[in-house]
């Protein structure tokens, strides 16, 4: 059976999700799973968000212009080598080398 949602909660939601605070954090803060809060944000109209993939592209794209190497850009983007590794792999399959 689905919990239903208080006023306070809804309130709750939209707050932090306009704040960009991740899903997971906040069904953690309510008590729901991040799928969840997901699930209500599109129910509420709330916007979409970037996938943090997708951020994390775009900060590591950034990152290794400025010239910071694999492992740095992983510690700073708080992600393990290999993830970093895989995220490096992509910008250059999908923006050539030159992006690198």
């Amino acid at each position: 059976m689905d919990k239903k949602w208080t006023p306070q909660e809804i309130a709750t939601l939209t707050q932090k999700w306009a704040a960009g605070i991740p899903s997971a954090v906040i069904g953690t803060a309510l008590n729901r799973s991040g799928d969840a809060i997901t699930a209500k944000a599109r129910h509420l109209g709330l916007p979409r968000r970037p996938s943090p993939i997708v951020r994390n592209i775009d900060k590591m794209a950034d990152m290794l212009s400025e010239g910071d190497g694999v492992s740095d850009i992983a510690k700073a983007l708080r992600i393990s080598f290999p993830e970093a590794m895989r995220l490096f792999d992509r910008i250059r399959n999908e923006l050539g080398p030159q992006a690198i």
